[in-house]
């Protein structure tokens, strides 16, 4: 009995390593996905618009060098692309990732993905149908950034960026200076994107633009719904950074008495107040920011507290022209409440938040008055060498 067990055993165990590892991939056969570019192709005569989709896949074999400049890869003899995009056009995204693998050795395994960028005529189509594969795929994680571009997707991924090998890899570090530089806009997951469509709230994606050998990461895209309403630009993304309590660094420039100032921001907080006064809503928003003077052009006056009371008004009168700028565009030109006064509405008025819920963005945000007000404390003037 003992020398059948062992007999058994003998022939059990192999079939049982070998059954562990039946659907194990090599990383040869992997094509690790990095980057997504979604574009509205041209439509056909008589056929529904398709999307062209670009995936950015990486070679890993190339990468193994390390960082190169002008997207080479490292070590000896002839320079190896270390990336390729394969481009695929369907009906569905899902299709044409799908068909992408016909024509590719490896198949596309998206865990490693980093970005999707989509391209302007795409995010005036409308992008929920677009991004649902992406959202629903359990590879593909949503901390993926999500960018907009006013041009062509596809051509943000073909940037070959000098500071890093892989272009998705530098366009996903890019948005780790949000809250540093503050000119983009703060929603950068697929994550938060998914939710945002899903609750009806205002999708504002931070916006693209490609260059020979960099990509600019400025400026925001406003959806209304799932379609591009319009942009902001660096000095309005601000004004709604201030809004909504998003801005802690970057830098504020004012001309005070025909010299330029630059003030860099160290802290700053918000606070906004919705107002019910005889059946008529309106909302303060105050500002509270310091820092110091990175820059100044008359440094004789800036001893004199005179001077500096005028240049904090000055800057003050800044900070409010940027968020009254953004107001008014959100107001009159999207017709999109970005900075959530509606969710601040609802937490102090219930009541009448449901009896305006749905005539909120299309009537009554519009006309409702916004009182902004800022105050900046210069701390430090530097010191002059």
């Amino acid at each position: 009995m003992p020398r059948k067990l062992m007999v058994v055993l003998l022939l059990a165990l192999p079939m049982i390593a070998l059954a562990g590892c039946w659907d194990r991939w090599e990383i040869e056969d992997r094509g690790f996905v990095t980057g997504v570019g979604l574009d509205l192709a041209p439509p056909e005569a008589g056929q529904p618009s398709a999307y062209r989709v670009t995936m950015q896949i990486v070679d890993p074999k190339a990468t193994s060098g390390g960082k190169a400049g002008g997207g080479g890869g490292g070590g000896g003899g002839a320079e190896t692309q270390p990336f390729w995009n394969l481009t695929s056009t369907n009906r569905s995204v899902f299709e044409a990732v799908r068909e992408a693998g016909t024509r590719s050795d490896r198949e596309p395994y998206f865990e490693h993905m980093r970005v999707i960028v989509i391209g302007e005529d795409l995010a005036r189509y409308g992008i929920r149908e677009a991004l649902d594969f992406f959202s629903r795929e359990p590879e593909i994680r949503w901390k993926v950034r999500v960018y907009v571009t006013p041009g062509e997707a596809r051509k943000v991924l073909e940037v070959k960026p000098r500071q890093e090998v892989i272009n998705a890899t530098y366009l996903f570090d890019l948005a780790q200076n949000e809250l540093r530089i503050n000119v983009f806009s703060p929603m950068t997951d697929l994550g938060m994107v998914a939710r945002a469509l899903n609750d009806g709230t205002a999708v504002v994606l931070p916006r693209v633009e490609p260059g020979k050998e960099e990509v600019r990461l400025a400026g925001s895209a406003v959806f209304k719904g799932d379609r591009l309403a319009g942009w902001l630009d660096e000095s309005e993304t601000r004004g709604l950074r201030w809004v909504k309590n998003r801005v802690r660094g970057g830098t504020v420039v004012v001309q005070h008495k025909g010299e330029a100032h630059a003030f860099s921001i160290d802290a700053s907080r918000t606070r906004v107040r919705p107002r019910l006064v005889d059946g008529y809503i309106s909302f303060t928003v105050d500002i509270w920011t310091e820092g110091y003077l990175a820059e100044d052009q008359s440094p004789g006056e800036t001893f004199d507290p005179d001077y500096i009371d005028g240049l904090q008004r000055d800057l003050a009168q800044q900070v409010e022209r940027e968020v009254r700028e953004a107001v008014r565009k959100a107001q009159q030109d999207f017709m999109v409440d970005i900075f959530g006064f509606g969710r601040e509405l609802e937490r102090r008025f219930p009541g009448v938040w449901k009896q305006i819920e749905d005539r909120w963005e299309e009537e009554i945000f519009p006309a409702v008055p916004v009182e902004v007000r800022a105050q900046v404390y210069i701390r430090r003037i530097g010191v002059v060498r």
